[in-house]
């Protein structure tokens, strides 16, 4: 069997040449370069940074670009230095700002009011969790918010979700709010995202006339 194993270093190439087993060691090799490394190079050539003056004091960003040359995936890599009331710029280099990424303004703890554009349509994983004297909150014209982007945001007591929100509001994105007892519906939604809810303290909700579904889970753990 060993024998058999080592013969099988022995191939031939198109050109019928044997080819070493020293060859096929570095073919190997570079297989695995291409394979791991070269993803990484990539990605990193993939993430541009910027700078905007929010409240006096300069914000630094960090994005990627989509095949439209809009900018998603934006986050701010300093968020100890904002304070009170923060408006997320919707343009940076001339770009539209279309989404923000995961963690991007996580442990904001300085933060009081969030107001997101209308540009931005989606919120990544995370996105304001940790900032706890979040208060109030704009969600704009988002269509998805992800896995517990508000978490632990135990200063939020009410906030309005915009009938643009018609995506999974995957993993209940205000689990930790603690004081959030009032969620309201827009009216013109039509669907109440799945885990929408989820988790969260409120005593009542009215749902609008427009709706026709409601998601999996949207009201799972509202135990008051």
């Amino acid at each position: 069997m060993i024998y058999n194993s080592c013969q099988d270093l022995y191939t031939k190439d198109e050109g019928g040449e044997k080819m070493t087993k020293a060859k096929y060691i570095i073919m190997i090799l570079l297989v695995t370069i291409v394979l791991f490394i070269a993803p990484t190079i990539v990605n990193a050539a993939d993430t541009y940074t910027a700078t905007s003056t929010i409240n006096g004091v300069t914000v630094n960003w960090s994005y990627e670009l989509n095949e439209s040359n809009q900018i998603k995936n934006l986050k701010c890599t300093n968020v100890d230095v904002l304070t009170g009331s923060i408006t997320i710029p919707s343009n940076i280099d001339g770009k539209n700002v279309i989404s923000l990424g995961d963690e991007a303004f996580k442990a904001g703890t300085k933060i009081t009011e969030i107001i997101i554009p209308n540009t931005v349509k989606e919120i990544g994983l995370w996105a304001f969790s940790g900032c706890t004297n979040l208060s109030k909150v704009n969600l704009g014209s988002v269509e998805k918010i992800s896995d517990q982007s508000f978490r632990n945001c135990t200063a939020l007591k009410s906030i309005k979700i915009p009938k643009t929100l018609n995506k999974d509001a995957s993993g209940a994105p205000f689990v930790g709010c603690t004081n959030l007892t009032n969620i309201v519906l827009e009216e013109g939604m039509t669907v109440v995202p799945n885990f929408l809810c989820a988790n969260t303290s409120i005593t009542e909700i009215t749902i609008p006339n427009t709706v026709k579904e409601i998601g999996l889970w949207a009201f799972s753990g509202c135990t008051n």
